[in-house]
């Protein structure tokens, strides 16, 4: 997935300096490489490719914003205390700060944790 990504990256960046986005050297450069006569020889084939294009960027772009609404949704969730919650249900929110810093210390401090309910942390 991660390669899927940096390859997405990669051919977004390319399509910006083949239309001249990223300066004139990078845009003659990529002109080099591309063969040109082809894609003029055509203009189905143009509409084609800048459909394609579109499609494929705009999937990638949807993607990508669910994946980071994604972990925003579980940050948040996690910093208001709302995960403790849902897997120490008998410790109660109001423990979560305390929570935050001694859990998974493998530490025994007694105090609101020192029960069943909460596993004994």
């Amino acid at each position: 997935t991660s390669l899927m990504v940096v390859s997405e990256f990669d051919n977004i960046l390319f399509h910006l300096a083949t239309y001249g986005y990223l300066g004139e050297k990078l845009h003659l450069q990529t002109e080099k490489i591309t063969d040109e006569d082809m894609i003029r020889g055509s203009s189905t084939l143009r509409k084609q490719t800048k459909n394609g294009f579109l499609l494929v960027r705009f999937t990638f772009v949807f993607l990508l914003s669910a994946m980071f609404a994604g972990w925003g949704s579980i940050i948040r969730m996690q910093s208001q205390g709302v995960i403790f919650d849902t897997e120490f249900p008998g410790c109660g929110k109001e423990n979560y700060e305390l929570a935050f810093k001694e859990f998974g210390d493998e530490k025994c401090y007694g105090g609101p944790f020192n029960t069943l309910k909460c596993k004994y942390e």
